[in-house]
């Protein structure tokens, strides 16, 4: 595969995850390390996806506000998932191909059900500090291997019960608290490389047209009918994902 062929498909895919996000107002990661294992290695995807997950982030915390809210309530998760992505992330560049594709298998289903009517969750102080610090683990494990911590984080917080825009600001905070982590553990892990950073700054480009895109087009789009497309088309990754992890 040639450098042009590469960045066209990275093109091609940070804009669709872009604009899915857009629409939905998430699943950017999911969608684009689905997509990029079709073309690309598991390493090799997930380093070309950081950069556009960092700064996709940063633009959606900056349109969030309340920081100090969001870490007040969940510095618990915050500082849990902050350490757990950095520690993973160094290490997945010696995770077997094999375990990251049903890794991302695993991310994907937690996506689907993510979207489901969910149980809700009534905790105490101490309580909310231990769930918190588990969940924020477990969550960063996941995204230090896979780039997926979003399906995780947004169960956790709808299981908590939050208001709309409670659940936006501490989404928009949360994702790129990780990032922040994540990007750092790639470049030492070698997931992130010199060669792979114009690249992952083209995708960053197309991944924000794409967002700028599916904001436009999201009051004309049924949400109901999105949603069940882009559940098909995931649940199908997900089976082909792990046909890759299983070796056939």
């Amino acid at each position: 595969m040639t450098g042009v062929e590469s960045w066209l498909i990275v093109s091609i895919v940070m804009l669709i995850a872009g604009t899915v996000k857009g629409i939905a107002g998430l699943g950017l990661p999911t969608i684009a390390v689905s997509l990029m294992v079709f073309f690309f290695d598991a390493h090799q995807a997930l380093g070309l996806i950081v950069l556009p997950l960092l700064f996709s982030n940063l633009l959606q915390a900056w349109q969030s506000g309340q920081f100090r809210w969001v870490i007040s309530n969940f510095w618990p998760y915050l500082t849990a998932i902050g350490i757990a992505i950095f520690i993973a992330s160094r290490y997945a560049s010696q995770v077997n191909e094999r375990v990251i594709y049903l890794l991302i298998t695993v991310g994907i289903f937690l996506f689907l059900i993510s979207q489901k009517k969910l149980p809700r969750i009534h905790l105490t102080s101490k309580s909310h500090i231990f769930s918190a610090g588990l969940a924020g683990t477990l969550a960063g494990i996941l995204g230090g291997l896979t780039t997926v911590w979003g399906p995780p984080t947004i169960i956790y917080l709808r299981m908590l019960g939050l208001e709309k825009e409670q659940f936006v600001r501490a989404t928009g905070w949360m994702f790129l608290i990780g990032s922040l982590p994540l990007t750092a553990g790639y470049w030492i892990g070698g997931i992130l490389t010199a060669e792979l950073i114009p690249a992952g700054l083209v995708g960053s480009i197309m991944a924000m047209c794409g967002v700028v895109l599916g904001k436009h087009f999201r009051s004309g789009i049924s949400e109901k009918h999105f949603v069940i497309i882009i559940d098909v088309i995931l649940g199908l990754m997900a089976l082909n994902l792990l046909r890759k992890s299983l070796g056939f």
